[in-house]
């Protein structure tokens, strides 16, 4: 029986197309090239003091009230209203561990060509986040943002489904696992497959596998997301065929009233006529 889940992330171990990794030297971040700061606190606190120019992008701005992912189409757009460069090294940092991973592994998966996770205290980078001031989103794309997301990554629900039907799966002890998170290997290849609660606890878990293993294909499923393409987006499950059906009643209502007053108001105009 699979678990129930809300939120996976399916990975292969080895062989990386990005670079992803984490450090706390503060001398590789200071040589780092065309690196970009992201702040991962909340908003206020970013906006009154951090690294200068950093961009404040804490887990809500990618997230829906309801704690479901923001698509990667607006998270596209919301990038580029931060001018960030896809071929940029973005340098994530915070003062909450998950909070950090969760929007390094949404950058990783949004096409993000090189993303560093900075493991110590904040203030103890090459420029300390006191001294500067972050940037807020912008209304307007300042960057086209064309890197390709990577959909490889992202598992559908019956990639899922295979993961646990091809054959017999082990949970298994896991740098990403914690009380909302499992981690599951497949034992005839090895496959990984981390299980969440949640977008946030998926992802961040997801970012520390990686951070355990060179980065590989890999598969995100996020509870909402329909499809990478619209030829796998596969039959529409119960909530799609209900939102379909009263989008249809709803038209033709419309369409029922517009021709009644249509007829009412010609009925009007008629009887106000004078007899000839």
């Amino acid at each position: 029986m699979m678990p129930a889940l809300a939120f996976a992330v399916l990975a292969l171990p080895p062989g990386a197309d990005a670079e992803f990794g984490a450090t706390a030297d503060p001398a590789l971040v200071a040589n780092l090239e065309r690196a970009v700061f992201v702040d991962t606190r909340d908003v206020e606190t970013c906006a009154s003091g951090s690294i200068d120019g950093a961009l404040c992008l804490s887990p809500p701005v990618l997230l829906h009230p309801d704690e479901s992912p923001a698509s990667f189409r607006g998270i596209n757009w919301l990038v580029g209203t931060f001018g960030l460069e896809p071929a940029a090294t973005t340098v994530v940092f915070g003062d909450n561990h998950t909070d950090n991973e969760f929007v390094a592994g949404m950058l990783f998966l949004l096409g993000q060509s090189r993303v560093v996770i900075w493991r110590g205290d904040p203030y103890s980078m090459p420029t300390s986040p006191e001294h500067g001031t972050g940037r807020h989103r912008g209304m307007l794309r300042s960057v086209y943002y064309a890197s390709p997301v990577r959909d490889g990554y992202v598992a559908l629900d019956d990639d899922v489904r295979r993961f646990f039907g091809a054959g017999s799966a082990t949970e298994v002890a896991f740098a990403a696992g914690d009380e909302k998170t499992s981690v599951w290997r497949r034992n005839d290849d090895g496959a990984l497959l981390v299980l969440a609660e949640g977008a946030r606890e998926a992802v961040a878990g997801f970012a520390r596998v990686l951070l355990e293993q060179p980065p590989a294909p890999a598969q995100v499923h996020i509870d909402g997301l329909r499809g990478r393409t619209a030829a796998n987006l596969g039959a529409p499950n119960e909530d799609d065929t209900r939102t379909i059906t009263f989008a249809v009643i709803l038209a033709v209502s419309l369409g029922m009233i517009l021709m009644l007053r249509t007829g009412l108001a010609h009925r009007r105009r008629t009887m106000a006529r004078p007899p000839q």
